[in-house]
């Protein structure tokens, strides 16, 4: 999800989900941020955006033999 913040004579667009990393960038149009914001949005749920490494060093090890197990 998308958070717009107005920040002196630029907008500023913070995208946030969990497993990828966060993704930001500043433009001098709100209709130029959203447009951004929505084609990251759009490519994320085709998991077509990189991975957060971050994310891997949550999970732990008994996590991943259950879903080995399962398969």
């Amino acid at each position: 999800m998308a958070t717009f913040r107005k920040r002196g004579n630029k907008w500023q667009v913070q995208i946030r989900r969990i497993g990828h990393a966060p993704n930001s960038k500043s433009f001098h149009e709100l209709k130029d941020a959203k447009i951004w914001a929505r084609q990251l949005d759009v490519q994320a749920d085709r998991r077509d955006l990189p991975s957060d490494p971050k994310a891997l060093q949550r999970i732990m090890l008994r996590q991943l033999v259950c879903v080995i197990a399962t398969l």
